[in-house]
Order: C-alpha cells, then sequence, then structure tokens
C-alpha cells in the first residue's frame, strides 16, 4: 500500500532577526516598539478619584524587570497623568490607559494611536486586582498574546475551572504571578539584541498505519555554530481545538527525563470566556519539556518524540526554547480533529514530482477560498500553464514520461492555470453536508502547448476548518 507520508524540515538561521519565531502567538502590538525604546504610559484620572498610582507602577516594574539578562528590551515609564480622557491623548503618550467601565477588563484595543487600554476600578478589584490587569494588558503592550504556558498571558488568568477570573480570583493576597520563561523568550526575541545560544531544526514525519491511526514522528535537533552552547529545553505543537487530548493522543515515545502535557485551548464563542476583546484566541497545546538541562537537546544533539491519533494531519505552529531564551517556530504536521480539512501529499509508488503544494493560505475549508500551487522553481520554470485534475477516486497507474495517474476519472473538476507558478482560488461552498467529502486533487504542466508532466496529488478531505 501506498502510505499518506508528510515530511517537513525547517531550520531556523538566524533567530534574533527573526520576527516571525515567537514562543506564542504574536499580539495586537508585537512590531510596534524597538529595542531599548522607552514606553512612554499616560494614565486618565479615575472616575471614583482612586489612587492607582502604586498598582500601575508595580505592574510596570515586573514587566520592565522581566528581561532575563538580555540587552535590549523595552521599558515602560509612567509619562502623565490626563484629567480628561474624552479627548485625544497628547502625542508623546505611546500608551493611554483609561477606566471605562462599560469596557470589558483591560481589552487593548488595536489600531490606535497611542495604544488604549481599558480597564475599570471597582466593580469588586481591589488594588490587587487593578494590579493584576494591567500585568496582564501590559503583556499585551509589549508585543505577548495569550499563552497556554505562561502565568500572566494565558486567556483565563487565575480563572477557575477554565473560566475567566472573576473580581475574586484577581484580588487574591498570594503572591503576584511574574513573567516566565515563555514571556521571557518573546520578550527577548521581540526586543533583544544579542545573537542566540541556541538554534533548533525539526524533522516532522507523519505515517497513517491504519484508517484511523496516524503516527507523527518529531526529531529535535540543535545546529551546530559560532556561539551555540544552550540546549534546548522544551518544545512545542499547537493542536486543533476539536482534538481530544485526553483520548485522542497518545505519546508513545518520550525521551529519558522529558515529561509531556495537553492543555486545552481558549473555547470559542462562550461569552466572559477571556480577560481581552481583541485577543486571537489561545490554541490548545502539546508541550514536550524537561526541567533538567542535561537531558535537553545540544550543539550536535537529536531526541525522538512520538504521538498516535486517530486523526490525520493539518499544519500548525510549533516552537521551541531554551534557558537562555531562544525560541525558534516552525509549522509540522499534527493531529487535525474532527471537522478539519485534510490536504495529503501522495506521490505515487512510481514518485511524481512532490511540486504541488496545499492551499497557500486556506486548506479545503467550505465558505473558503482553497489555493493550491505548482513549485515552478525547479519544475518546469518555462511551463506555458498549469492544469488541475479533480474527481473522487485516487488511484496509481504509471503513464510513462507523463507521470503517474492519481486521480481516477471521470474528473468533476478541470481546472487551467495560464500564469504557472500563480496559486489556483477554487471556492468551496459554505455547504456543511460537504463536510467530510473526500476528493482527489492532481496539477500537471506543460511546457510547449502539446505534452505535459503531472504533479504528485493532494487526497483532500473537505472540513469546517
Amino acid at each position: 500500500m501506498n502510505q499518506p507520508r508528510w515530511t517537513t524540515a525547517l531550520v531556523a538561521l538566524a533567530l534574533a532577526a527573526t520576527p516571525s519565531a515567537l514562543p506564542h502567538k504574536k499580539g495586537n502590538h508585537a512590531d510596534d516598539w524597538t529595542p531599548g525604546q522607552t514606553i512612554k504610559v499616560c494614565v486618565c484620572d479615575t472616575p471614583g478619584g482612586e489612587d492607582i498610582s502604586g498598582p500601575l507602577q508595580n505592574a510596570m516594574t515586573i514587566w520592565n524587570n522581566s528581561k532575563g539578562g538580555f540587552n535590549g528590551g523595552v521599558l515602560f515609564e509612567w509619562h502623565l497623568s490626563l484629567t480628561d480622557c474624552s479627548e485625544p491623548a497628547p502625542a508623546e503618550c505611546d500608551v493611554r490607559i483609561g477606566w471605562d467601565p462599560g469596557t470589558s477588563w483591560g481589552a487593548v484595543e488595536p489600531g490606535m494611536d497611542p495604544v488604549e487600554v481599558n480597564s475599570t476600578v471597582g466593580d469588586g478589584l481591589n488594588d490587587r486586582g487593578v494590579q493584576r490587569v494591567l500585568m496582564h494588558e501590559l503583556g499585551h503592550v509589549k508585543g505577548l498574546g495569550h499563552s497556554a504556558l505562561s502565568d500572566i498571558m494565558k486567556w483565563n488568568f487565575r480563572g477557575q475551572g477554565g473560566n475567566s477570573p472573576t473580581a475574586a480570583d484577581l484580588n487574591g493576597a498570594d503572591a503576584f504571578e511574574t513573567p516566565n520563561a515563555d514571556d521571557i523568550a518573546l520578550n527577548k526575541l521581540l526586543h533583544g539584541i544579542e545573537p542566540p545560544k541556541s538554534i533548533a531544526e525539526i524533522i516532522a514525519d507523519v505515517i497513517q498505519e491504519a484508517i484511523n491511526l496516524w503516527r507523527f514522528l518529531y526529531i529535535l535537533q540543535g545546529q551546530i555554530g559560532p556561539g551555540l552552547v544552550d540546549k534546548i529545553t522544551r518544545f512545542t505543537v499547537e493542536v486543533p481545538s476539536p482534538v481530544n487530548g485526553q483520548t485522542e493522543l497518545q505519546v508513545v515515545t518520550l525521551p529519558p527525563g522529558w515529561q509531556a502535557a495537553y492543555i486545552p485551548g481558549e473555547p470559542a464563542g462562550a461569552p466572559g470566556t477571556s480577560l481581552d476583546e481583541d485577543e486571537e484566541l489561545q490554541s490548545a497545546i502539546l508541550t514536550f519539556w524537561t526541567d533538567d538541562p542535561q537531558f535537553g537537546v545540544g550543539p550536535g544533539e537529536s531526541l525522538p518524540f512520538e504521538v498516535l491519533s486517530p486523526w490525520g494531519p493539518v499544519m500548525r505552529r510549533a516552537f521551541t526554547n531554551s534557558p537562555n531564551a531562544d525560541t525558534a517556530e516552525f509549522l509540522v504536521p499534527v493531529p487535525a480533529g474532527e471537522g478539519a480539512a485534510l490536504q495529503i501529499v501522495r506521490a505515487g509508488n512510481v514518485p511524481n514530482p512532490e511540486v504541488f503544494l496545499p492551499g497557500v493560505t486556506s486548506g479545503p475549508v467550505i465558505g473558503q477560498v482553497w489555493d493550491p500551487v505548482v513549485d515552478h522553481s525547479s519544475f518546469l520554470p518555462a511551463a506555458l500553464a498549469d492544469f488541475m485534475l479533480i474527481s473522487a477516486i485516487p488511484t496509481d497507474v504509471p503513464l510513462g514520461p507523463p507521470g503517474t495517474l492519481l486521480c481516477l476519472p471521470p474528473y468533476a473538476l478541470t481546472l487551467f492555470n495560464f500564469t504557472p507558478a500563480a496559486p489556483w482560488a477554487v471556492p468551496i461552498p459554505n455547504e456543511p453536508t460537504f463536510v467530510g467529502l473526500g476528493l482527489c486533487a492532481q496539477a500537471g504542466s506543460s511546457p510547449d502547448g502539446s505534452s505535459f508532466q503531472l504533479t504528485n496529488a493532494l487526497d483532500l478531505l473537505i472540513g469546517l476548518y
């Protein structure tokens, strides 16, 4: 049997200059600041005249002290007190903190000048509660998104039982949270100026072993180079929330000294599930880590991790971390979960060139535009046209010089693209009954208008996401 198989190998070569390599989702303001900048915070008077100077100064100090020893960073400074927040903020304000009781706690509004942070006072919050709300929101101002690995930046910061926090949760008399290693890693990457001390590579392989059994293999490697001395001590993959991590993810290979945990994501659509109105939902994650760097992955070393799941693959983010807060981001295949759209590369027993790439911005999702593309960088670079065949039945028939036919006629669609290397734009009807429909798509190209060469196939499953 010709087993569907995905392989990807990605290398992060210059992390300090790679702004997309983030240890958790980029927040709305990740690109607003430059290393070494002082962020000028202007503060509106509270409606009831409450003194919030202590909570705000404490929150700013916690973030100002979170650089983790690296050079650069950005610092918060209380710049002005404003008596009237109904007027535009002065031009020198980078951030304006207001106390509109009509907004949810700490909604960071993107696209403003300056950055607007809205919170409340009173409403059951004491000074400790106000400080915690401001700690979370100033993290967003610095550029940090929600993270299941963060004490401060998780979507339900201090909430109980998977719920948004109450005033009583935020008012707790226990010690204040501080930025952890993953917060510091993103802070360093966004605002630091030092070269990395670790560089990671992930090689990912997926094999379908049975109808409802997929094996996901990840090999975490440390790269060799000048100044690279740190060991990688965490490896995390995002997984779609429809996956039940307790029953549908089985870790079968875990290196000595490492642990694994599944952390659910933020539920969508439930009222009051987050401190924030404008930040992206927090993804569910499967994370692997060691608390002892001697078990980490050093330069020139590698460790395997394997996971079994009944679900086939979709591409999602993965990231690493090290004791020196270096981080790298990758796209890797992960278990998709129920309702996911799939695009599985199949080259054939007599393999065709693997140049027919999955959708650039979307998979075959109902209501979306699927945009696969033929990569002509090494495959018929002077092609006159591409074509795509879509049928309901996969096959595997060698045709000789043109290659192997991988989708059996009759074809429901035959599409042409006279701008080779440009993505197709295939609208998927917004029809719920299409979810779970399996299709076979194969591309080909003609160099001269009379001959053609076939590519790999994409075995498709129409999905909700």
